[in-house]
């Protein structure tokens, strides 16, 4: 099937068009103190570009709580090409999510789906409100880059079902492997590839009439099974690496038991989900409130029942319903909280992958039910413009609170609830002290102090560096944070740190015996002085 021609270039030109327009403003944004420090601009080796040993670093060591070499190699690149300079490393990002807008219409086409919906697909991907994580958070690379890979990878086995060649089936495992070196997120990729041959590659036929057979079933099942083993044992590798390196991370979830998690994942499906029809009040952070209400879960329960009933009811005539459904919840899973990474109930840039599984579940219904009801593709093509207008004026509004840190957490504190336990205490804005942050200020000081006594001290520092931000009044934050950085061997940091807090506040005696301690030792293996 040739689906290079005139009608897809004009479709992937417009798609250009649309992301350049919405998405250039972020070329003027800065690195934000939020990751971007760690990974990138604190990071020495990164922050000194592409070197046999930084290259042999990436493959070798995690940072971060992450093991993702191609993604570190790639921001070694960006150092190598434009410095630290914040705008070169944004276009980056744009330029990935460009290429993944394009891939994602040329996967679509190469299925078979017809022009329009996935033409309205791929709009939908690329000025969703919801990506703007992905997009405009640098230290979220590992998102686009992975999903350039896994775009790759799906359009390559599109091919090695169709030619059935060793050499494709090669691609399909170069490209795999190099997504799982992106982002470990893509460990459910295996299971993807075996959706689409249910739809739209039909390598898997259910009976059209009478009872499901079985038997006949694993028939089928049984080959395509046996020609992914080599991509599952792929994943595995991945998700062994991803649980070893993010143990430091997992230790915020260690008290929410199994039922509490397993709430939080039905509420956060149903989020997503709501999100992805109407994405309003969206934040870098949206904070666990550890029990949710009955009726949060219940409604939860009743929309996940209601959808998944609804996608096995079409399951003959739409397949790309229940394929769609099972893309959207099994790429989730990694990242759903069962095991519980962080002190988020969800996040914006886990939504990347899935959605475009949410999208192929609605347009192609949405189409086929106008042509057959109104008679008339114009009313689809007019609607699809409506709406992705509306996403592309509302994205770039949102896009716009990422211009700066302090810009983005007081946006994320307007938007998200105050009221939780973490997010008591009484700071506010240096700015505006009509506004507290003492939400954001609170959660990240307590992190930082909890990962410190863990011994995750560079995941402790960008916490503690994201609090003395949020309130630079806190000395006690400046005196952690200066024990962190003697931890990491920043010794005349941490002696500049203190001398700072002293000028600020003479009589602070605590940072006074931490300072003459680093004077005479030169050295902190111990944090037992951190206040708490």
């Amino acid at each position: 099937m040739n689906i290079f021609n005139r009608q897809f270039f004009l479709a992937a030109s417009a798609l250009i068009i649309i992301v350049t327009t919405v998405y250039g403003q972020s070329l003027l944004f800065e690195f934000i103190n939020f990751d971007d420090d760690a990974y990138i601009v604190d990071n020495p080796q990164v922050n000194s570009g592409l070197s046999w040993s930084n290259i042999y670093w990436a493959f070798t060591e995690s940072h971060s709580s992450n093991w993702h070499p191609l993604t570190w190699l790639s921001h070694m690149l960006d150092v190598n090409i434009f410095g630290l300079s914040a705008g070169g490393h944004h276009a980056t990002n744009l330029l990935f999510h460009l290429a993944n807008s394009v891939l994602l219409l040329a996967f679509f086409r190469l299925a078979g789906i017809d022009f329009w919906p996935s033409a309205t697909m791929s709009a939908l991907f690329a000025v969703h409100p919801m990506h703007v994580e992905s997009v405009a958070w640098i230290a979220e690379r590992k998102d686009v880059l992975s999903t350039f890979f896994m775009l790759l990878t799906l359009i390559a086995y599109i091919y090695f079902v169709r030619r059935q060649t060793l050499t494709a089936y090669g691609f399909v495992l170069l490209f795999c492997a190099l997504g799982l070196m992106s982002k470990t997120m893509l460990v459910t990729l295996p299971a993807v590839l075996l959706l689409l041959d249910y739809y739209p590659l039909k390598r898997i036929n259910l009976r059209a009439s009478g009872h499901l057979d079985l038997a006949g079933l694993m028939q089928q099942l049984k080959p395509l099974l046996i020609e992914k083993i080599p991509l599952v044992l792929l994943a595995v590798g991945a998700a062994l690496i991803a649980y070893q390196t993010q143990q430091g991370a997992m230790i915020t979830g260690a008290s929410l038991s199994l039922d509490e998690r397993i709430i939080n994942a039905l509420v956060a499906y149903s989020h997503y989900f709501s999100k992805a029809l109407l994405p309003g009040e969206l934040a870098v952070f949206y904070p666990h409130p550890a029990q949710w209400p009955l009726l949060d879960a219940s409604l939860a329960v009743i929309l996940l029942t209601a959808a998944t009933a609804t996608a096995v009811w079409h399951i003959r005539t739409r397949p790309y319903m229940i394929v769609g459904w099972l893309w959207f919840l099994g790429t989730l899973v990694p990242v759903i909280g069962i095991v519980q990474i962080g002190n988020q109930y969800m996040a914006d840039r886990y939504t990347y992958i899935p959605f475009i599984g949410l999208f192929l579940a609605l347009v192609p219904w949405v189409y086929e039910l106008m042509l057959t009801q109104i008679r008339g593709r114009d009313y689809f093509v007019a609607s699809s413009v409506l709406v992705v207008l509306v996403f592309s004026i509302s994205t770039a509004q949102y896009l716009s609170h990422w211009r700066d840190a302090i810009t983005l957490f007081r946006h994320t504190l307007r938007v998200t609830d105050p009221n939780y336990e973490y997010f008591l205490g009484a700071a506010t804005d240096p700015v505006d002290d009509s506004k507290p942050l003492a939400g954001l200020w609170t959660s990240y000081y307590n992190m930082g102090n909890a990962l410190a006594a863990k011994g995750y001290f560079p995941q402790a520092l960008r916490h503690l560096d994201l609090a003395t931000q949020l309130a630079p009044q806190l000395v006690k934050a400046h005196n952690n944070k200066a024990l962190v950085l003697a931890a990491l061997g920043r010794k005349q940091e941490a002696v500049d740190l203190l001398e700072q807090v002293l000028k600020r506040q003479p009589d602070y005696e605590q940072a006074r015996i931490n300072l003459e301690n680093f004077r005479k030792a030169w050295q902190i293996n111990d944090l037992s002085n951190t206040d708490s």
